[in-house]
């Protein structure tokens, strides 16, 4: 299950990493990387989102939000792989991300998303995950604007 895992999230940074590069963004692989349903919690609250039309619709929205930000790469730094069962595990995903501010300098930071994840038949989906304040620390940065 760890091997099946840490394939699917070296996929999920491969998919994320060729978007920031301008290719289209591989809908499908990422809609097909959730549950149905899933969570997302953070210090901006507890969202509840349907693996839906319009989560499709974000998609690419997404990745142009990290485009127009300077962002160059979103690489995984270290992955700690916690079974739970035979079917669920937490994985702790450390990401380094590049980016290039409008200045041209470049600035890298790390930072910890916990995702929750079922394994079925092969296949692995996100159901839940945990973040930082990532927009503060992008605003810290000067990479995003203040709310």
């Amino acid at each position: 299950m760890k091997e099946l895992i840490s394939r699917f999230f070296d996929d999920y940074a491969s998919r994320f990493n060729k978007a920031l590069k301008g290719e289209d963004p591989d809908v499908t692989g990422t809609t097909d990387s959730f549950a149905s349903c899933f969570v997302e919690a953070s210090p901006a609250g507890i969202i509840c989102s349907k693996n839906d039309e319009r989560f499709k619709e974000a998609i690419p929205k997404g990745y142009a939000f990290y485009q127009s930000i300077g962002t160059v790469s979103m690489k995984i730094g270290s992955k700690a792989i916690t079974e739970l069962d035979e079917f669920h595990a937490m994985v702790k995903i450390h990401w380094q991300s590049l980016y290039e501010k409008k200045e041209g300098n470049r600035e890298e930071i790390g930072f910890d998303v916990y995702y929750f994840v079922q394994v079925m038949n092969e296949k692995v989906k996100i159901f839940a995950y945990i973040t930082g304040d990532e927009q503060k620390l992008l605003q810290e940065k000067g990479l995003a604007p203040y709310r």
